[in-house]
């Protein structure tokens, strides 16, 4: 404990005493405290006194802890939680049982499989669930995936034939996630061969010609989709061609129908 740190207690004895001779006791000890923390005793005092300095992180966190915790803010966060109650019960109506939730399914298991050579497990302690494949991981992006990872997933399962199919097996897979999350307190994250295989449908998304008004619609979505989970503009960049090519095919398709249709 610091010179100053005595003081203080000290200080609050004499502030408190009313006995004469304790006080003077008090007082002697105080000036020799300050003394050793290289002060006067009324140094010693205003130190005390004066207001904590508070760090600009320090003013962050307080501001911030100040607002999450406003009557609006508390019942904001008890209207989510009923929300998230009901949610969950809808969700154990449809599946049965939280284990079902979580359970494998059969594209999960295949994906995973074709990883199998791939998947490198992290043995330090407390971190026996985590993995890379060939060392790419969480938040590296697609940018950094391995290519034989990227071409063991495309191969593991059927890859959808048509827009409409990609978009249905994509928002199959985001539901699922969804009710996974609603269904745990903590983050919930994706096993990384299913975090591929949403690359790969995103890039069939993309780019897989539109062969009906279904396709074109699904494309639709899934650009209404992209924007609204904020992708660049680079990426949606490379839609646009794809949807003119599935929009111009739409026409000479009409053109020729209502050409036969006048002959």
């Amino acid at each position: 404990m610091s010179a100053l740190d005595r003081f203080a207690k000290v200080r609050a004895l004499h502030e408190r005493t009313d006995n004469p001779h304790e006080r003077k006791v008090a007082a002697t000890k105080m000036t020799a405290l300050a003394r050793e923390a290289g002060m006067t005793v009324a140094q010693a005092k205003r130190k005390l006194d004066a207001p904590p300095v508070v760090t600009p992180a320090q003013a962050a966190a307080s501001a911030f802890n100040d607002f999450f915790n406003t009557p609006e803010m508390r019942a904001a966060r008890a209207e989510r939680e009923q929300e998230k109650q009901a949610r969950r019960v809808e969700i154990l109506a449809q599946y049965g049982s939280a284990e079902a939730v979580h359970a494998e399914t059969d594209r999960e298991a295949a994906l995973r499989r074709a990883c199998q050579p791939f998947t490198i497990w992290d043995n330090r302690p407390g971190y026996e669930r985590t993995y890379t494949l060939s060392g790419w991981k969480y938040f590296d992006g697609r940018s950094k995936l391995p290519s034989a990872v990227l071409n063991a997933v495309k191969a593991a399962w059927p890859l959808p034939p048509t827009v409409k199919e990609a978009w249905a097996e994509y928002r199959a897979a985001e539901a699922l996630d969804r009710d996974r999350q609603t269904m745990v307190e903590w983050e919930h994250y994706p096993e990384l061969w299913v975090e591929v295989r949403r690359y790969v449908l995103e890039d069939l998304l993309d780019t897989l010609p539109a062969s009906t008004i279904g396709d074109v619609l699904a494309r639709l979505s899934w650009m209404e989709n992209a924007n609204e989970f904020g992708r660049s503009h680079s990426d949606l960049a490379a839609i646009y061609p794809t949807l003119r090519a599935d929009i111009e095919r739409m026409g000479e398709c009409l053109q020729a129908r209502e050409t036969r249709d006048a002959a």
